[in-house]
């Protein structure tokens, strides 16, 4: 990672302290000036409750209390970057010759950039997370700052929440198939939209049998995942693939992963992945991933607080997506009743600070967790 001076480590904690306030405190607000005024206008109006996150929204962009968390929010996240990327901007010749030399060393795993490929417009025309030049942004040739900057600003944007290496979410998802499927054991695993890797590693120390490949859309994401692995001693394939259509054989993989991925594809890529999915299972492989909780889950209030980072964060199909019936798309993909699953377990992280107010107004108590497990 990126190592920070007093001053940068100063101005990083700065932001997560900062956002932990917001998220924690100012957030949860909401339902106190929710219930307070802006229900009883909504009813009012419309001579019943909201039942939607559209009929939410214009009474709270009027609204004072709103106004000001959005613009505190917003400037939070751009703050972040300028923080993050004062840090890696300084050291970008060093980063990226670390790369090379973990490129050129003997050791675990393995690099594949493809230098002919094509970013889908989902993913290229947008800036996600209001990363300054989004994930694909190459400042010279073999560039990982990108990745670089991206796992800096996980720790972060999760004020700390996903752990020291960030891979809370990869261990949570690791743990549900142990759980799940005691007896199942991988010889080989794919992770989806892996971006740095963070989440792939845990797999390498649950199933150390297992062949694991993971692969992103992003060139300087998986360049920097590459080397970060390697650095740690973990034997991972790395590759620059799109998930709806990869160079993998039929029935490659025994398991095929993601984490908090399906959201920053587009709804027309969703079932082409998942369809991909089912191509590359081996019979009696699994696919499962991980996502936030869908607007079934949540009360329309909740709802829109989530779909305010599809315009303020750069993230246009956080609405779509949670609008969706997984069940449905997974049946779009070719996978029978018997063989699809859909749940909602326990949440095992990203807990607010002990005394301040529940902020579970984003991320709920659970994780949806979705997948197939392919015919034998």
């Amino acid at each position: 990672m990126p190592q920070t001076t007093h001053d940068e480590a100063s101005a990083l904690g700065y932001v997560r302290s900062l956002r932990r306030l917001i998220t924690s405190q100012l957030t949860p607000g909401h339902k106190l000036v929710y219930d307070a005024r802006i229900s009883r206008e909504i009813e009012k109006d419309l001579g019943r409750p909201a039942e939607h996150r559209n009929e939410v929204k214009p009474y709270l962009e009027k609204d004072g209390y709103h106004q000001m968390w959005s613009a505190m929010l917003r400037t939070t996240q751009e703050l972040m970057w300028n923080a993050v990327y004062r840090c890696v901007d300084r050291q970008a010749e060093e980063l990226n010759s670390k790369f090379q030399q973990f490129r050129k060393t003997q050791g675990p795993g393995s690099l594949a950039i493809d230098p002919d490929f094509e970013i889908p417009p989902y993913s290229d025309r947008v800036d996600n997370h209001t990363q300054p030049g989004g994930y694909h942004t190459e400042i010279v040739e073999d560039d990982v700052t990108a990745g670089a900057a991206y796992e800096q600003s996980i720790h972060v944007y999760m004020m700390g929440g996903m752990g020291r290496y960030n891979d809370d979410v990869g261990k949570m998802l690791g743990h549900y198939v142990e759980w799940k499927y005691p007896d199942f054991k991988p010889l080989r695993i794919l992770d989806i939209g892996c971006s740095v890797g963070h989440s792939t590693l845990p797999y390498t120390e649950l199933f150390p049998d297992a062949e694991i490949h993971a692969i992103d859309l992003s060139a300087p994401l998986v360049r920097y995942g590459h080397a970060r692995a390697k650095s740690m001693g973990k034997a991972v394939h790395f590759a620059q693939q799109n998930a709806e259509r990869t160079n993998f054989e039929d029935e490659s993989f025994d398991l095929i992963v993601s984490h908090i991925m399906i959201h920053e594809t587009s709804t027309k890529a969703l079932t082409n992945i998942m369809t991909e999915c089912r191509r590359l299972l081996k019979p009696g492989g699994l696919t499962v991933h991980l996502e936030m909780l869908p607007f079934s889950k949540k009360t329309p209030l909740q709802q829109y607080l989530t779909d305010w980072d599809s315009v303020n964060n750069h993230e246009p199909f956080i609405g779509k997506m949670n609008d969706l019936d997984m069940n449905e798309v997974l049946r779009d993909a070719g996978f029978s009743e018997a063989e699809r699953f859909v749940e909602f377990v326990p949440i095992g992280f990203d807990k607010p600070e002990t005394g301040s107010l529940d902020y579970t107004h984003l991320i709920g108590t659970e994780r949806h967790i979705f997948g197939a497990k392919k015919a034998s």
